[in-house]
């Protein structure tokens, strides 16, 4: 077995179902200056770090130009979720998991999905890029919803789409009331339904 082979490949994908299109690409994102992508640098000034030279990542030995680095405040403010359409092949692999009919990949950039107290305090800008990763989720949801739609969201490791979910993982999540939660974990094989 080619070790390297199998550490590429595992990547706990996340999954988002609606009874709608929902719109794709980045959501949350708060940059300071510099639009567009393809970035190669990114840079925080904030209180911590009021003043970073950005000359310091120029010139001719990083070829970095100064259009090629994306300045934030935070880490919170840098977080954000993205969605998009997944090919048919996956698509077909993943389907049997939902009972909505369009089905997209759900992804975060710079945080994540997940949070709770303690990794609040170990971690507190992490948990904060969390959050707000959360938080964008449930505005996303909102913001594309009428009366009486449901979202569901499913994680599963890259080639284990076709394998069952965990029953005694799954959990029902009042939509109006999720931005109160305290603690939230997308896990390997959870379905969790947002109505």
């Amino acid at each position: 077995m080619n070790l390297s082979r199998k550490v590429d490949t595992m990547s706990l994908f996340d999954y988002i179902a609606s009874s709608r299109e929902l719109p794709t690409g980045e959501f949350g994102s708060k940059r300071k200056r510099v639009e567009g992508s393809g970035s190669k640098i990114t840079v925080f000034q904030n209180e911590e770090h009021p003043y970073i030279p950005l000359d310091i990542f120029l010139g001719p030995k990083l070829q970095i130009n100064e259009e090629d680095i994306e300045v934030y405040n935070s880490m919170a403010d840098i977080a954000s979720i993205g969605i998009s359409h997944l090919h048919d092949g996956l698509l077909a692999q993943i389907r049997h998991h939902f009972t909505l009919p369009h089905v997209y990949q759900l992804y975060s950039n710079w945080g994540g999905l997940s949070f709770d107290p303690a990794f609040k305090k170990s971690f507190p800008n992490e948990y904060q890029a969390n959050v707000k990763c959360f938080k964008e989720l449930i505005k996303l949801m909102r913001d594309h919803r009428e009366a009486g739609d449901t979202f569901e969201i499913y994680s599963c490791w890259i080639g284990e789409e076709h394998e069952p979910k965990k029953e005694a993982l799954s959990q029902i999540i009042e939509l109006d009331t999720a931005d109160s939660l305290q603690s939230f974990e997308l896990k390997d094989k959870r379905y969790i339904l947002f109505q």
